[in-house]
């Protein structure tokens, strides 16, 4: 039973983690953040890519199967873009050339790389510091809105009724109307 509740508890965490790296990215993208290094600089080169593709699509609709089919390749080399930019060297993966080099040629031309004690160590810890405080931050917001709801639920169970003095339409009369409108629209 315990490992069953570990299984779950770990889904629960992918999915929270998934509802941040999503608002992260949408940000990233609308306001058209760096997301790229390109020659020493930060390029928003997948917000240019998202609109020149928003472009395409409203001029030719019948593209939108395959966008949405590059969308999965785009949205996985985005995530080994970030995953690429993490502080610790023992978080980071091989670039996409790199990969596309070994399936091309079969041989990789890098060589193997040794990563120097605490290599890294004071980056990756501000980067964790950052994580858990938003984390806490995000926690105390969640905790504030929980107790807001409770409060006015508890409120919401006392009978609030507003006196109407006779201001409403009978039913009656609505009924009616319907019908002579509908008589009248069928001509």
């Amino acid at each position: 039973m315990t490992v069953l509740r570990s299984y779950i508890n770990e889904i629960f965490e992918y999915k929270m983690l998934l509802s941040y790296i999503f608002f992260d990215s949408l940000v990233s993208l609308v306001f058209w953040k760096g997301q790229v290094e390109l020659l020493g600089m930060l390029m928003p080169i997948h917000s240019f890519l998202f609109f020149c593709a928003g472009c395409i699509l409203v001029e030719r609709p019948y593209m939108l199967p395959s966008f949405l089919l590059l969308t999965v390749a785009w949205v996985l080399l985005a995530g080994m873009s970030s995953q690429r930019h993490h502080p610790s060297p023992w978080m980071r993966c091989q670039s996409f050339q790199h990969y596309l080099q070994i399936l091309v040629t079969g041989k990789s031309s890098l060589s193997t790389k040794r990563i120097a004690p605490r290599e890294g160590w004071e980056a990756t810890q501000a980067y964790d510091k950052a994580w858990e405080d938003r984390m806490a931050r995000d926690q105390k917001i969640r905790d504030e809105k929980y107790a807001r709801v409770k409060e006015l639920n508890d409120i919401g169970d006392d009978k609030i009724s507003t006196k109407t003095d006779g201001m409403l339409i009978p039913v009656d009369l609505l009924v009616r109307m319907a019908r002579y409108q509908g008589i009248i629209g069928s001509k």
